[in-house]
């Protein structure tokens, strides 16, 4: 949407769209409005876009506890057999196509 924030039914979408400020500052100023404590369940952050927002997002996510999972957009044919998708992991290289695209910021090793 263009106001960039929707509400769904069971969850907060934030969309980050052309603003003045980054993707922390957003989360800074929905956790100080209470909207990451508005539902019954603990929240948990689904990230993509780029590779520095993302890795920004982790380590916000680590600092409060709260899970994060991040799809990688690495260029990916789907078979797992040309290893162009792979990734460095806590457990080594992973293929994005096969073993992702979502990984959580533990499995990356990100926000700690």
């Amino acid at each position: 949407t263009s106001r960039g924030i929707r509400l769904p039914v069971r969850g907060l979408v934030v969309e980050h769209r052309r603003r003045r400020s980054n993707v922390v500052d957003l989360l800074n100023k929905l956790e100080q409005g209470d909207d990451l404590k508005a539902y019954d369940r603990k929240p948990i952050i689904l990230s993509c876009g780029p590779l520095p927002m993302m890795k920004a997002v982790a380590d916000w996510a680590a600092e409060r506890g709260i899970p994060a999972q991040l799809s990688m957009e690495q260029r990916r044919l789907g078979y797992g057999t040309c290893v162009l998708c792979t990734i460095d992991t806590v457990d080594g290289r992973l293929k994005v196509c096969s073993d992702g695209p979502v990984f959580t910021r533990e499995q990356l090793g990100w926000g700690k």
